[in-house]
């Protein structure tokens, strides 16, 4: 009995080649095999309708979620837990997408065609920095809240800060979705209205997760928090908003 992949000798009831490793079927009737495969497609199409069924209830829980969210802000905020941290972390991603989007389309439809921005410099590279200052923010937060006294897993604050913002979220997929329209000016509103809303919901978050009055207080808190934003949007997008100027200035 030889090896189907190599051709080498195999001993009698070797299961495996030495040589190369391959599996012996040899010694398997095509029947076994014809089971084999249909119970390997069977567990595969299985393991897809689970994937696919889980898919599906965490967008009808988040929808929930943000329907909530959207509703009755305070009190979501409240009742909010850290096992919801996914919820919270979609919404702040949403707003990290649209926002750049949205933004990128309002200046290619103002400028008619005339102001020149590629997908990179006006999509793809906007939505990486504002990932990061995401990023950033949440960890300066977290220690913010930890001089304030406050006994809190990060999973909490992510999901707080994202049940706040679901409501800036939803005003920038309007602003963008506006913007496909060419209805420009309530567009650029709802941003402006957006931006002020995340910055709300980071004194919100503040006030609301304050469990004792011994450290930082929350206003003094807000003002590092936005002391921060500033300097850390001049250094991480310093870059993107120079291209920017130039672009205008060729316009």
């Amino acid at each position: 009995m030889n090896c189907q992949e190599c051709g080498k000798e195999l001993e009698e009831g070797a299961k495996f080649c030495v040589h190369c490793g391959a599996k012996n079927t040899s010694g398997e009737s095509p029947a076994n095999n014809a089971v084999k495969t249909e119970e390997e497609v069977a567990a595969t199409a299985t393991a897809s309708s689970a994937s696919a069924n889980n898919a599906l209830n965490v967008v009808t829980s988040y929808l929930d979620f943000a329907k909530n969210a959207v509703l009755t802000p305070t009190d979501t905020g409240v009742s909010v837990s850290k096992n919801e941290w996914l919820f919270g972390l979609i919404s702040l991603i949403l707003f990290v997408l649209f926002l750049p989007l949205t933004f990128f389309t309002y200046i290619s439809r103002v400028s008619m065609g005339f102001l020149q921005v590629s997908f990179m410099e006006g999509f793809v590279q906007p939505v990486i920095l504002l990932a990061l200052l995401f990023g950033v923010l949440l960890v300066i937060m977290f220690g913010l809240l930890k001089a304030m006294g406050t006994e809190i897993s990060f999973q909490k604050l992510i999901a707080l800060f994202g049940s706040i913002n679901t409501i800036s979220a939803g005003l920038m997929i309007v602003a963008f979705l506006l913007t496909l329209v060419n209805i420009l000016s309530l567009s650029l509103f709802l941003i402006l209205l957006s931006t002020f809303s995340l910055f709300a919901g980071i004194i919100y978050s503040y006030y609301q997760l304050n469990q004792s009055n011994k450290g930082m207080d929350p206003f003094h808190a807000s003002l590092i928090t936005f002391v921060a934003i500033i300097i850390i949007t001049n250094l991480i997008g310093e870059s993107i908003l120079r291209e920017m100027i130039q672009q205008f200035s060729l316009f």
